[in-house]
């Protein structure tokens, strides 16, 4: 018998990455970093060496205060935005897709040596707040390292998946809580029967365990500061201001277990700061304040627009949730105490669930296909026989790959979508097509009318909401996806008014198809959203083939 077929989940994060299978009897195993340290994790950090070879890990973060300016860490901030500056070194132009690319093609590599199996289909996850250009970015980065994406999940999502599988309650509703190193996500999800269904959304892509690093640093920046008058955020001194960082970090963790840590600093003087916990959550009380805000907003919101009786469980997902301060505020609002909820594991065992679903459904559809059998007419026996032959493939029992396959998730959009129009002041507002958290799979249309007699085009602006807004009609706040306007013919000696059509349809990966039809002489445009700031098919193409030459360790 040929060796069961494996497909993979990655957790892509800002300050750490992991990836996970899932075995014959249905448990996602995470898989360690065998090529150096052993852990379960990979620091998200990526120093170029030299020209044709780049370190990743843990090493990488080692380098970062001696050649921080051949050194990236948490690229993922910058995934999918436009404003992004990408760096040249060595002749080589590093994209946040490229860098990224970088992380995951080390995490394949320990992978295969942990499993003794290539690593090629993957599901890769992303914050549930990130936005569509941000997601197809995260996408690119999958396909330059030689992956083959089968999809992109969201981040407690995920972790809900893992969960759900591991829970006995197969029936509550839970709070996922997910603090990582550098985004906040706070999802409400109602698990039924194993079936995952996200209620509702939000977060603070800017706001992360980074964020608390900050608030110390520059504490022990101001105090080094009065005593020695030296000040570490000079160009001179970026080495001991990139060292304090480490050590900010390092104390920072120090402070889960203990009561007090002391931060060492030098730079032309030496500095021993001692900073408790006490002090640490004084610090950040603002930013820990912020999480719980935007959990009890969502909670209040869900409440009222989706009939949410109560939360069961709240998990804290992500490496910054073990902070005590986060676990004590989390009870204090809500009367619960919350689970700390395999925080560094969870998104990537959750994401190769999802993987393997996914490629068990594959497996199907190619089933009917070679049998020339249609799925919609097909019979209980040859559905079972389908099933049975997946079931095969992957090493498992037809019970565990049926129920795997059975298992629905059903997603919100974390952002309002819409179309640019004009009011009857001839003002510019946005026609909001498909609000946030509205739950995808869906189709939406609306009708629109053309301005002024005789136009020759209706431009088809498709927008995205990038901001909290109070009135979603206000173009401020939007963004544009699609920078080339789709032009819809209109056909000539129309007055004012000519109805048109225009058609929106996310599927279940959550990518965007626009339909737009003029109903007077019926022509009609058609596309997927083009989004800025993303690599064109032909750059991916070309930074595969230079991500494929380089060494990676």
């Amino acid at each position: 018998m040929s060796e069961a077929k494996r497909v993979f989940g990655i957790d892509l994060g800002t300050t750490y990455s992991a990836i996970a299978y899932v075995d014959e009897h249905g448990i996602p195993v995470i898989l360690k970093n065998i090529l150096d340290d052993g852990m379960s994790v990979l620091p998200s950090v990526v120093y170029v060496e030299g020209s044709g070879n780049v370190v990743v890990g843990i090493e990488a973060k080692r380098n970062s205060v001696l050649e921080s300016e051949r050194t990236f860490s948490e690229i993922k901030r910058f995934m999918g935005k436009p404003d992004y500056a990408p760096k040249e070194i060595d002749g080589t132009t590093y994209t946040p897709e490229y860098v990224s690319s970088l992380i995951l093609k080390k995490i394949a590599q320990y992978a295969r040596a942990d499993l003794s199996m290539p690593v090629e289909d993957v599901v890769i996850t992303v914050p549930a707040y990130f936005s569509d250009s941000q997601i197809d970015a995260t996408r690119k980065a999958g396909l330059i390292a030689g992956l083959n994406v089968l999809n992109i999940l969201k981040e407690p999502t995920a972790a809900a998946i893992s969960y759900g599988v591991e829970s006995d309650n197969n029936n509550q509703t839970v709070m996922v809580f997910d603090l990582g190193g550098g985004t906040f996500d706070v999802t409400i999800i109602q698990i039924v029967d194993n079936n995952i269904r996200v209620v509702m959304t939000g977060g603070d892509a800017e706001l992360g365990g980074r964020r608390w690093d900050q608030s110390l640093v520059d504490y022990v920046t101001d105090q080094f500061r009065t005593e020695h008058g030296i000040d570490l955020c000079e160009d001179e001194n970026k080495e001991a201001y990139q060292d304090l960082w480490i050590r900010c970090e390092e104390a920072k963790k120090a402070l889960t277990n203990r009561t007090s840590t002391n931060i060492m600093v030098s730079c032309g003087e030496r500095m021993k700061v001692e900073v408790t916990r006490e002090l640490f959550d004084e610090l950040t009380s603002m930013l820990c304040q912020r999480t719980i805000q935007l959990s009890r907003d969502l909670v209040a919101r869900a409440k009222n627009e989706k009939n949410l009786a109560g939360i069961d469980v709240i998990l804290l997902v992500g490496g910054s949730t073990r902070m005590p301060q986060i676990g004590k505020a989390v009870q204090e609002e809500f009367g619960t105490e919350p689970k700390l909820y395999d925080p560094d594991e969870a998104v990537a065992k959750g994401a190769a669930l999802v993987a393997r679903k996914i490629a068990l459904g594959e497996e199907v559809e190619k089933y009917f296909k070679a049998q020339g059998i249609d799925v919609n007419t097909a019979t209980e026996a040859e559905k079972e026989q389908a099933v049975h032959q997946a079931a095969k493939i992957f090493g498992l029992s037809s019970g565990v790959a049926a129920r795997e396959l059975a298992t629905s998730i059903v997603n919100v959009l974390s952002h309002s979508i819409g179309i640019q129009a004009v009011d009857d002041d001839c003002s510019d507002i946005i026609a909001v097509m498909l609000p946030d958290q509205t739950e995808f799979p869906c189709e939406t249309t609306q009708q629109f009318r053309t301005v002024s007699a005789n136009q020759q085009f209706a431009e088809i602006k498709v927008m995205e909401n990038q901001a909290d807004i109070t009135d979603e009609r206000n173009i401020s706040g939007w963004k544009q996806l699609n920078p080339d306007t789709g032009e819809l013919p209109i056909p000539p000696s129309l007055q004012q008014g000519a109805p048109v059509l225009v058609q929106f349809t996310i599927d279940a990966n959550g990518k965007l198809h626009v339909y737009a039809e003029d109903q007077t002489g019926h022509n009609r445009i058609e596309f997927d959203i083009k989004l800025e700031g993303v690599m064109s098919e032909e750059e991916v193409e070309k930074a595969k083939a230079a991500v494929g030459a380089l060494a990676i360790s």
